[in-house]
């Protein structure tokens, strides 16, 4: 579960253009893919708002039958049923699926859940699909305390101008 962190002073366009090639390359298919997204309180609606005009904007489809597709299948059909029974299970749990959510064949659509808490099946389990989950966090510190308790992710990616909130981050 790979974490972007999004701090108060982040350019969110950036942030945005990298969340969505970093959650939907490869369907969220890779080990290094964003896997949930914590973003400062005081940015989340206006963050949420550009992501979901993105993401309603990709393509998903056949990606040889129609060049345009960025989103293609999933490797087969017990992953997309993991899928969908995580999004499902975090929509049960309280979470809002502001986009996507449903597959045809073994498409599925990409896909945010917002209203995310940190105990949410979204944010505890690994999706390996197309599925971004979004929670807002108040104190940095908190947002660090909350990574850590969590088991290692391979990459934590961080958006900010403050070259010092990113090395007080990194060094905990």
């Amino acid at each position: 579960k790979n974490a972007l962190l999004i701090l108060d002073d982040a350019d969110l366009e950036l942030a945005v253009n990298n969340a969505v090639w970093g959650t939907f390359l490869h369907q969220g298919q890779i080990c290094m893919a964003t896997g949930r997204i914590l973003v400062q309180r005081r940015l989340h609606d206006a963050f949420v708002e550009r992501l979901l005009a993105r993401v309603a904007s990709l393509r998903a489809g056949d990606p040889w039958a129609d060049p345009e597709v960025l989103v293609g299948p999933l490797i087969n059909a017990g992953q997309r049923d993991h899928c969908h029974r995580i999004v499902q299970a975090a929509i049960a749990a309280g979470a809002q699926l502001a986009v996507g959510g449903g597959y045809e064949g073994l498409v599925y659509q990409p896909s945010v859940l917002t209203a995310v808490t940190a105990d949410n099946p979204a944010f505890t389990e690994e999706i390996f699909g197309p599925v971004l989950p979004v929670l807002p966090y108040e104190k940095l510190d908190d947002c660090i305390d909350f990574i850590r308790s969590r088991p290692k992710p391979l990459a934590l990616y961080i958006f900010s101008e403050d070259k010092n909130a990113i090395g007080h981050v990194t060094e905990r």
